[in-house]
């Protein structure tokens, strides 16, 4: 489960927990704030240090967070569409390159 808000302050605040078999695996929480001219992505996995990424390129259909401080991941993309989007993890582990695809679909709340 998944969710997206704007919160008071105009930033993008995301939520997340992942379930199997009743328990709750990951949780985490990202928000994507603008800076004056620069647009930065704010990570907390718990159980993890909190990342931080900055936008090096967004045309309204993908922007692309990166910190080459990280190894993984090192590249946060997001495919935007009408009621979908994408969330494409990239970067290193165990010295190969990883990828993880996430596909998403916008529900109304409830």
């Amino acid at each position: 489960r998944e969710y997206w808000k704007v919160d008071d302050d105009g930033d993008l605040v995301q939520s997340a927990e992942y379930e199997e078999n009743g328990v709750v695996s990951y949780r985490a929480t990202n928000r994507i704030q603008l800076h004056g001219d620069q647009l930065v992505l704010y990570t907390l996995i718990e159980g993890n240090a909190p990342k931080i990424f900055q936008a090096t390129f967004f045309d309204g259909k993908q922007v692309v967070f990166h910190n080459q401080e990280y190894t993984n991941p090192s590249r946060v993309t997001y495919l935007l569409g009408e009621n979908v989007f994408q969330r494409i993890i990239g970067g290193t582990e165990n010295g190969e390159p990883s990828r993880y695809t996430f596909n998403f679909t916008k529900l109304d709340q409830p």
